[in-house]
């Protein structure tokens, strides 16, 4: 995994909305720097692409028209024509139980064909949605893994501190 998702994964592990810990051990004792949250949580942090074909018929709609003989004109015929567009969405989530329960956003899987999650450790594998709720963006999927997986644990949002 590169450098940037680990730093995108634990700014979104420690800020992203849900308090999240690693472990009883830490939710009693948070600790005491951005830097070990991350290093609990990244274990449990996860890459999820949702890919998705989209088909109109073999037409795009265009809300408007190029003037004719210009530059673009011969680009946007050829994407017009296109009989389907093949979507990739990509988002993290984080591992809530070590059978393979993932929350991420919704907007990440809605409407997927195919989801693939790749683990800290490089792994990939398939995912299947469980549920979803469009007004919060909270999507559950669940992977199979033949080995338990590292978790995060919801916090107390009673107790939970700005910053």
């Amino acid at each position: 995994m590169s450098a940037l998702f680990h730093r995108r994964a634990a700014l979104l592990a420690a800020a992203g909305g849900m308090i999240l810990w690693h472990g009883a051990a830490l939710a009693a004792d948070p600790p005491a720097s951005f830097a070990s949250v991350a290093r609990a949580v990244t274990p449990a942090v996860v890459n999820i692409q949702g890919e998705r074909s989209t088909r109109n018929g073999g037409r795009q709609v265009m809300p408007f028209e190029f003037p004719r003989d210009t530059p673009f004109e011969d680009l946007f015929r050829r994407f017009r024509e296109m009989p389907n567009i093949q979507a990739t969405s990509q988002g993290t989530g984080f591992i809530i139980d070590p059978t393979g329960y993932i929350v991420t956003n919704n907007h990440v899987v809605a409407d997927a064909t195919t989801i693939s999650v790749t683990l800290d450790n490089g792994r990939k594998l398939s995912a299947r949605v469980i549920g979803i709720d469009d007004q919060t963006d909270i999507a559950l999927i669940k992977v199979e893994s033949s080995q338990p997986l590292p978790t995060v644990a919801f916090g107390d949002s009673d107790k939970s501190e700005v910053g």
